[in-house]
């Protein structure tokens, strides 16, 4: 679903963040990571200790960077192809 701000598309062009989610590993269904989402204050709530949350920040940021740099490698390799 596309979302529209004084005719402006501000979100709903790229990709869900389900699909970011099984780009960075997550193995689960697309399901069962709406449940988690849904879950998240239960989760904050029931006293998750603060090395936990750094710990998942650092492995969702490792995953991101990981993505990324996929992205790169792949996009400099086709230019490098393309110019020959």
């Amino acid at each position: 679903m596309a979302f529209t701000v004084n005719g402006i598309q501000v979100a709903g062009s790229g990709k869900s963040a389900y699909l970011y989610a099984l780009a960075g590993g997550y193995t689960g269904t697309e399901e069962d990571f709406n449940t988690a989402l849904g879950n998240i204050n239960n989760i904050i709530n029931s006293g998750v200790t603060e090395e936990y949350v750094n710990n998942a920040i650092s492995t969702a940021t490792n995953s991101t960077k990981q993505y990324v740099d996929s992205a790169i490698n792949t996009a400099i390799g086709m230019a490098i192809i393309s110019s020959y």
